[in-house]
């Protein structure tokens, strides 16, 4: 898909799937204004890059301040006098068991998972808005069900699912669209669930490399995906996919009474045959041990 013209911001680039995101992006003849926190791994990319200076700018920016992201999606206007894209791909990710958990811990994978995508896509939509047009793209994740050792992490992905799907319908009528990719990689986060479960990363993920997603994000950002809002695309091995969003159990059953007694009726009737399977049957969640604590890593 061509992007040449397009001018596209990718948080999270300074390696792993951000950058092969903005690899890609390059590579389809568009300009990206690939932020990070890490300032040496954005000089790397620089250098690395060096050849496609013209349609490369860095820019090191704390997505979770409200006044950093800001500054970030101008840096595509100033620099390109556009912003056609936004793929927002910075986050963290975390392994451990619910009460190893602690403040610092849950703040910084909702402030970077949840308050960095809004900041940054809010940002980028007013400025899409003023240009009448353009692509938001969320990371969101198959933790969304629920994931055992991931539970802040899957309530942040949930969020951005459930972001998605609101800024979709926001932005109908306008040339503005939203979505989101479910990746997946070997990348610093199997490490983390690697060292937390003490196994080898063979035993957790085939070998799937980053640059498998970018396809996904160069199609969503091309003008051949402009017929496509609040959908969640979700990559496993080789099989590509759509997430649908949650549904109420149907049939319900009807209370003759707010009483415990008719809740009570109504469970022993109807619901107990559509109880929930605890866990998440259909994703293939890593592992099972819970041996070691591991740190935080961004993605």
């Amino acid at each position: 898909m061509n992007l040449r013209g397009k001018a596209v911001v990718v948080t999270g680039a300074g390696q792993g799937i951000g950058k092969a995101y903005a690899r890609a992006i390059l590579d389809e003849g568009g300009s990206v204004v690939a932020n990070d926190i890490d300032d040496d791994l954005l000089a790397q990319l620089a250098e690395e890059w060096a050849v496609d200076s013209d349609r490369l700018v860095t820019h090191r920016a704390d997505i979770t301040d409200w006044t950093a992201a800001e500054g970030l999606i101008a840096a595509s206007t100033a620099s390109f006098g556009r912003l056609d894209g936004l793929v927002n791909n910075a986050g963290v990710y975390d392994v451990r068991r619910a009460d190893e958990n602690d403040a610092a811990v849950i703040r910084l994978q909702v402030d970077v998972n949840v308050l960095g995508t809004m900041y940054c896509g809010i940002h980028a939509m007013r400025s899409m808005l003023k240009q009448q047009g353009g692509s938001i793209i969320n990371t969101t994740s198959g933790a969304m069900v629920g994931l055992p050792l991931r539970g802040i992490y899957s309530a942040t992905k949930a969020a951005v699912a459930a972001l998605t799907w609101s800024w979709a319908q926001d932005l109908q009528g306008t040339n503005v669209r939203v979505n989101a990719i479910s990746p997946l990689a070997r990348t610093r986060q199997l490490d983390v669930a690697a060292a937390y479960l003490q196994v080898d990363h063979d035993q957790l993920m085939r070998n799937i490399p980053p640059e498998a997603n970018a396809p996904i994000i160069t199609y969503l950002l091309s003008d051949a995906a402009d017929d496509i809002r609040g959908q969640i695309v979700r990559i496993s091995d080789d099989l590509l996919t759509l997430i649908h969003k949650p549904d109420v159990v149907r049939p319900g059953v009807h209370l003759p009474a707010s009483t415990i007694e008719a809740v009570g009726e109504a469970f022993d009737e109807e619901l107990r045959h559509h109880l929930e399977p605890v866990g998440a049957p259909n994703w293939s969640p890593v592992g099972g041990q819970t041996t070691v604590t591991a740190k935080a890593t961004a993605r």
